[in-house]
């Protein structure tokens, strides 16, 4: 099997642990372990320099590897408008997926909401609809409930018991079909609370109407034989999404 690990370095340690796990693997014989790495002094992931020299680089690879640190760090510069390095809504210990805080802040931007509460809108959702993976798509779902409970003026405190009462008082929340039909796949480990099925009851008409809105599944026999690998790649991968952007590129 391949071990893939990805995880997020806050105190400088990690790149050290990471060197010491393939250190590990190698004497054991295992050489199929993966783990990602940012470039050097990134400051939110493990740090490849460091990582690396628990590996047997050619000269030529050590080069490839600054050049690539260099580009990498010009690049982010450019986009800097998705650092989120600088924010301070999500806490120390916060076991909330990374990387999210910058479209995070945009959509609350959109519905009027002070990004301090983003946090504490996330664990509030998190706690009365229990989606158990902080990851895309469910970082997203939780996200658009916690801002949906946040907005919504009949919720008073904002706390996990107010938003119980008002779901099983047959209470609906400003969120997206596609959260709601995220809930009802309940694709997750975790047991569906009764709070989940509630507040599918009361929204049941837009629940349908997102059921049936859903577009059928793209398959390679959809794409037109002329599509490039580049293309057949974005259909597939974004489905209506991909395909409809290939389509209007051609």
């Amino acid at each position: 099997p391949i071990v893939y690990v990805h995880n997020h370095d806050f105190n400088g340690m990690g790149a050290h642990i990471a060197a010491n796990v393939f250190s590990l693997a190698q004497a054991e014989g295992f050489n199929y372990m993966v783990i990602d790495a940012g470039y050097r002094k990134n400051g939110t992931h493990n740090d490849n320099t460091v990582m690396v020299e628990a590996l047997k680089l050619t000269t030529e690879q050590r080069d490839a590897l600054l050049e690539y640190n260099h580009n990498q760090q010009q690049i982010e510069k450019l986009l800097c408008r998705f650092d989120s390095r600088n924010s301070q809504m999500t806490p120390w210990d916060s076991d909330w997926a990374g990387g999210t805080e910058g479209s995070d802040i945009r959509i609350a931007k959109e519905f009027a909401l002070d990004v301090r509460k983003i946090n504490a809108a996330k664990e509030v959702a998190s706690e009365v609809f229990p989606l158990e993976r902080a990851v895309t798509p469910f970082s997203e779902y939780k996200l658009r409930l916690g801002i949906g409970i946040m907005i919504e003026d009949g919720i008073k405190p904002k706390t996990p018991e107010a938003v119980r009462a008002w779901v099983n008082g047959g209470g609906k929340l400003k969120v997206g079909g596609d959260v709601l039909v995220g809930l009802k796949r309940w694709e997750t480990l975790v047991p569906k609370t009764p709070d989940v099925d509630k507040l599918l009851s009361n929204m049941k008409e837009e629940l349908e109407t997102a059921l049936a809105q859903k577009s059928k599944l793209i398959k390679p026999d959809d794409l037109p034989a002329s599509f490039t690998a580049a293309q057949r790649y974005t259909a597939l991968g974004y489905q209506s999404k991909g395909l409809e952007f290939v389509t209007k590129r051609q």
